[in-house]
């Protein structure tokens, strides 16, 4: 699955979805702004500048 995080949105299996982000140092904190998810949040803690891990799954960067 490729996730693609923009600023003010991310695209996810093909849906782009409006979301805020909060930025606390390596926490961020990515809330829906909109659709059937709105307002659920997912925490990913930044392990480093090309991976993101969170409850759920580990994120790594693609070139």
């Amino acid at each position: 699955m490729t996730i693609q995080f923009r600023t003010g949105e991310y695209e996810m299996m093909g849906m782009v979805v409006k979301a805020k982000y909060e930025i606390h140092g390596n926490d961020i904190l990515v809330t829906d702004a909109d659709g059937p998810m709105k307002g659920v949040a997912i925490h990913y803690t930044l392990v480093n500048q090309n991976k993101l891990h969170s409850a759920f799954v580990d994120l790594v960067r693609m070139q």
